[in-house]
């Protein structure tokens, strides 16, 4: 478990000029004609009182919504192309080619279907 003291980290005064003082254009990661400030902060909206509420629910709905397209639908490539792998921007680490995939659907979705009509 990992406790993040983001108040300190927020009133650094090596890092902020004037860090008693809430200026909303520093949770700006980029700024016109600046570089990223993404470095300076950690997650200053997803801890302590400021947490999203929904943050456990949504963890949940997308794993649940993933495991039932994985268990209803095949992905078939549209390209005959070997999959790019390389990297792109940012800090989620997408791909740089995006991944087209046609969905088709597996006979046990029509199972699924039926029981909840």
């Amino acid at each position: 478990m990992v406790i993040v003291n983001a108040w300190a980290i927020h009133q650094d005064p090596s890092l902020w000029v004037d860090p008693t003082t809430f200026k909303l254009e520093r949770f700006e990661v980029v700024g016109p004609g600046e570089e990223s400030r993404a470095h300076k902060f950690i997650m200053p909206f997803e801890i302590g009182r400021r947490a999203c509420p929904g943050a456990l629910l949504a963890q949940r709905v997308v794993s649940l919504t993933l495991g039932s397209l994985i268990q209803c639908f095949d992905g078939r490539r549209v390209s005959k192309e070997a999959v790019d792998m390389a990297e792109g921007k940012g800090v989620t680490m997408p791909k740089a080619v995006a991944l087209e995939l046609m969905c088709i659907a597996r006979p046990i979705i029509q199972k699924v279907v039926q029981s909840n009509e």
